[in-house]
């Protein structure tokens, strides 16, 4: 789950990125950056799948970058992010930060930094 800070900082870079062009559009995508060793993060990608989180091949340098689509009310996207924050943690994955992006394709994708964990 999210703290009322953490929500906070979300709502806050979440209003900053939709005054930028290409992030006005309904649909957007979150990344998740994730790090672990390479067996938790694979062991976490049965459960990231169930939130629909896709990108999930490339855990084995320790490091994954799952994408999620964006929920377009703030509220369900507060929620998307404490639950995928939620999973990882009960699995040894940190989150190290969440973005904002215009795209699922990394190369077409403007992203905007929605928050990052201390860790």
């Amino acid at each position: 789950m999210l703290d009322q800070a953490e929500k906070q900082e979300i709502r806050q870079a979440f209003a900053e990125a939709r005054q930028k062009l290409g992030f006005e559009g309904k649909h957007l995508w979150l990344t998740y950056y994730l790090c672990a060793p390479p067996e938790k993060l694979e062991a976490a990608v049965p459960s990231l799948r169930t939130v629909g989180c896709i990108n999930l091949a490339d855990w084995d340098g320790g490091f994954m970058y799952p994408k999620q689509a964006c929920a377009e009310h703030q509220e369900a996207m507060e929620r998307q992010i404490g639950k995928v924050v939620e999973l990882c943690v009960s699995g040894a994955v940190e989150v190290m930060n969440v973005d904002l992006d215009t795209s699922p394709n990394v190369q077409e994708s403007k992203f905007h930094t929605l928050i990052r964990f201390d860790g």
